[in-house]
């Protein structure tokens, strides 16, 4: 290392940015959380329910888990700076990378960190479309995702299930359970199974039919409104954040608008047009 720096400083540099990400990803990732549990969010945290629950203490373990990644010893080594600054900016670079999220949701939800060699093998895109069905998106927003035509996206899918099912190996593609990190009695056995795990998200019988339906729907939007809609809604990027990508690719929102005169004002009218769109046709269909 081409630095002297104490733990302490490397500490003060790092904690900010761990406390943006963890709230970042875990509001993205919540849920109903919140409602059940007391949420420890480092920074802004939510407001507690109104009747005492457990801690959730995600949020807690969100920051452990961050300060062991950016400030573990294999990542220091390979930091070539001269100062606070440069270090700031190196954890800076690596918590706003894809990378970090990917690892951390791996982390949080117990996703496999590697696909299956033989998953890899099936194509160039087999590990997005692998990761894509483990996250039980549709062959559509795994196609927009990967800017791939639905048909081989779907033939690719078709493979990876094939040969999956062949090396008895489905198991993979089920949903992470999430198990509660916070301790239900003070007298509990460390070495029995949690009694009360966070709970999962699962959808109702009831409204599995209406999602199949808004997922059919939402396929046949065009590219634009689909990149706008899980931009926005599922992805939360901001209306700034979209339209400098829009016209970045020179895409324009309506016929006769010049990309260059479009503003943050559009795009948020283009998501309005587009969701009324989408409810009036789950509606009617």
């Amino acid at each position: 290392m081409s630095y002297v720096i104490d733990r302490q400083s490397v500490n003060r540099l790092v904690d900010p940015i761990i406390k943006y990400q963890t709230y970042r990803f875990c509001r993205k990732y919540c849920n109903d959380l919140h409602f059940q549990y007391q949420c420890t969010l480092p920074e802004r945290p939510y407001s507690p329910p109104k009747q005492k629950t457990l801690y959730c203490e995600w949020g807690n373990a969100s920051y452990g888990w961050m300060l062991n990644d950016l400030t573990k010893e294999s990542r220091l080594d390979k930091f070539e700076g001269e100062t606070e600054k440069q270090l700031g900016n190196y954890f800076y670079t690596i918590a706003n990378s894809l990378p970090f999220f990917e690892r951390w949701k791996d982390w949080r939800f117990g996703r496999r960190k590697n696909v299956p060699v033989y998953i890899q093998e099936i194509s160039d895109d087999a590990s997005k479309i692998f990761y894509g069905l483990c996250n039980k998106d549709p062959i559509a927003i795994i196609a927009q995702k990967i800017n791939q035509s639905e048909k081989s996206v779907a033939q690719t899918a078709d493979k990876i299930i094939i040969t999956l099912t062949e090396k008895g190996k489905l198991s993979l593609l089920q949903s992470a359970t999430e198990v509660s990190l916070s301790n239900t009695s003070d007298h509990e056995n460390d070495s029995q199974p949690a009694v009360m795990d966070l709970p999962t998200t699962e959808t109702e019988p009831s409204k599995l039919a209406f999602h199949a339906e808004l997922r059919k729907v939402f396929s046949a939007l065009d590219a634009t409104e689909k990149f706008v809609v899980e931009n926005m809604v599922m992805d939360e990027y901001s209306a700034r954040e979209v339209l400098a990508a829009l016209q970045a690719s020179n895409i324009s929102l309506k016929p006769g608008l010049a990309v260059q005169d479009m503003n943050q004002q559009h795009v948020f009218y283009f998501l309005r047009k587009t969701l009324n769109k989408l409810k009036v046709k789950v509606k009617n269909s």
